[in-house]
């Protein structure tokens, strides 16, 4: 039986950095499941928003192929937890969920299989909306750095941070309480589904709470 924790959240909540801020990057197998599905696009530039911006199409402000791109992937990981698992050389797994990969089909079911057959937890990592918001900004300067000149830049967080502006045909930043009201709006729907399959909640920045419990689950001293 292997001992299989899942860290689940809103976005900028630190969950892919949590076998980095714990120091136990070694002890663990890591699986970050936004990694996965960058790679599958890039393998040798994995990121996310690197999806968003080839896929986006800044003359119609469509993002469909690129939403469609990350969904079938992240239905894909949702089906093939369980051997993502059992075919894991390790018995100590930590899963970093991207934000909405609890919603897609065969994730609740896969989980259930894992309940069943393994030590699985669930950890629940919390933010306001203010916080999320200025984690998303925070986030977005530092990527600037490195594609701020793409065409599609921030597409990504349309309908969050960013709207599409057909006149400069590209996406430009919500003033921020439309921001924070969209964040809380859409961290309100999934945070039921949250709520319902995590064992355990912890606000993001009690690290130390956070890193004594991972210890302690997979019995590192």
């Amino acid at each position: 039986m292997k001992k299989v924790l899942f860290v689940i959240g809103f976005s900028t909540t630190g969950k892919s950095s949590i076998g980095k801020n714990c120091h136990i990057i070694k002890e663990v197998s890591l699986i970050d499941t936004d990694l996965i599905v960058s790679e599958k696009y890039n393998k040798d530039n994995p990121h996310i928003y690197n999806i968003y911006c080839d896929l986006s199409d800044n003359i119609t402000g469509s993002r469909i192929n690129a939403i469609k791109f990350i969904e079938n992937e992240e239905k894909e990981i949702s089906k093939n937890l369980k051997n993502m698992v059992e075919n894991n050389s390790m018995n100590k797994i930590i899963i970093s969920c991207g934000p909405f990969i609890v919603t897609r089909d065969g994730f609740s079911s896969s989980l259930r299989w894992l309940r069943e057959n393994h030590d699985v937890k669930v950890i629940l990592l919390e933010k306001s909306p203010e916080s999320v918001y200025d984690g998303l900004t925070e986030r977005i300067n530092h990527i600037r750095n490195n594609i701020g000149q793409h065409q599609n830049f921030g597409c990504w967080d349309e309908g969050v941070t960013m709207k599409y502006d057909s006149a400069s045909k590209s996406w430009v930043p919500l003033d921020i309480i439309t921001s924070i009201g969209n964040i809380k709006t859409i961290m309100d729907n999934v945070s039921v589904l949250y709520r319902k399959i995590s064992d355990y909640s912890f606000q993001w920045n009690k690290k130390e709470e956070i890193c004594k419990f991972v210890s302690d689950f997979f019995g590192i001293k």
